[in-house]
């Protein structure tokens, strides 16, 4: 028993698959029998773990009320469809190794996997792969799957499998005497205890959905098989459908053009929006002005009407672009603008070459409490309260 209540029952033999090879275990639940005035009890399996002495153990829920005892019948009832789920997604494993070889070349080797009933992750020692050797992986394991091939497990010794070509993880331990060897017909050949189709024909289909670096020479591959693949379609499907209704789109076959449409007028719009901002910030109300000096540099500070008498723009926005435009036309200058909580600092490289906009920021943010930085020639921050009036700033 554990502490939370869940036995670990060894059961034999032991029809669940335990964790291994990068497979998810098996669940499903045991029946305990009872005496003549009890029922049965059923107990749910969350997963099966490996003893050393390989055998499995049920992990069992709620357990503490039922008395076991050794040589006790149990009928055990292992999740069909999770297992299904896990062969399905282990045969594409395979198949999805081998394709990648064939591919990228036999340089390529697993690092690494994760099956589950519903998907797959594999990593393998590789370059990265262009779009169109993705589409030649996906190309190849949907017409392995459709060849419907025989999977075949054989029992043989470590020298053997390794003369007939078997592939073997090198962070896996293997009994040299007995080992366990999945054949795809001239496919793929590799020592795996997990489990797996009896064809290849429900792996289909098969679809990545994606592929990026995990670590130097190391790539992962995430992909859907079978009734899984099926419902990512189906999914996507649907996404594409929406998208396509809301950006009236009467065909799937048009929604990329829908979607260029519609980001040649995002860009207008900003681009109209970045001038606007600049003729906002050239006649931006300043109702206060202070000259100072923020170590050794002449530095003016504006402070800029209430955000309310301008409410069609983004203040963060407006305050940076007014010091930009005080930055270039009076050069002579630093200069901070202040508008509520918002604050901006600006100078000319060619006026102040050595000064850095960040620094004299963070210098005035030590009179001024609030955050922020920058580099170069503009900064920008958030002070903790906000300013309206130059009386306010502790100058």
């Amino acid at each position: 028993m554990l502490s939370n209540g869940d036995a670990l029952i060894v059961v034999d033999p032991c029809p669940f698959y335990a964790r291994g090879g990068g497979q998810e275990p098996d669940t499903g639940s045991l029946t305990v029998s009872a005496s003549d005035c009890e029922a049965p009890r059923t107990l749910t399996v969350k997963h099966a773990v490996a003893l050393p002495n390989g055998q499995a153990a049920a992990l069992c829920v709620d357990a503490q009320h039922t008395e076991l005892q050794v040589g006790q019948p149990v009928v055990a009832a292992i999740d069909m469809q999770r297992r299904n789920g896990c062969a399905v997604h282990h045969t594409a494993t395979h198949l999805l190794h081998a394709a990648l070889r064939q591919v990228m070349g036999d340089t390529v080797t697993q690092a690494g996997s994760l099956v589950r009933p519903d998907s797959l992750r594999f990593d393998f020692t590789s370059t990265a792969l262009s779009d169109d050797q993705l589409r030649e992986v996906e190309r190849l394991v949907n017409r392995f799957a459709l060849v419907s091939t025989p999977v075949n497990v054989t029992h043989t010794t470590l020298e053997a499998a390794k003369e007939q070509g078997a592939m073997a993880l090198f962070t896996e331990k293997y009994q040299a005497d007995n080992v366990r060897m999945v054949r795809v017909s001239n496919v793929s050949v590799e020592l795996c205890s997990g489990t797996h189709l009896r064809t290849t024909r429900g792996v289909f289909p098969f679809q990545i959905t994606s592929e990026g670096s995990v670590g130097a020479g190391t790539r992962r591959i995430d992909a859907v098989a079978g009734v899984a693949a099926s419902k990512w379609l189906q999914q996507q499907f649907a996404y594409a459908q929406n998208a396509a209704h809301i950006l009236n789109a009467k065909q799937l076959s048009k929604l990329c053009d829908a979607v260029h449409r519609l980001n040649d007028t995002n860009k207008t719009l900003r681009s109209d929006a970045a001038k606007w901002l600049r003729v906002a910030a050239v006649n931006a109300q300043t109702v206060a002005t202070h000259a100072t000096t923020l170590g050794s540099v002449p530095t003016a500070i504006h402070i800029l009407a209430p955000e309310s008498s301008a409410p069609h723009t983004s203040d963060a926005r407006l305050v940076a672009e007014r010091a930009c435009h005080l930055r270039d036309t009076q050069p002579q200058n630093a200069h901070v603008v202040i508008q509520d909580t918002h604050i901006a600092l600006a100078v000319n490289p060619i006026s102040f070459s050595d000064v850095q906009a960040g620094a004299l920021l963070r210098e005035l943010l030590k009179k001024l409490p609030g955050k922020g930085g920058g580099q170069g020639v503009l900064a920008q921050g958030r002070l903790k309260s906000a300013v309206t009036d130059i009386h306010m700033l502790p100058l």
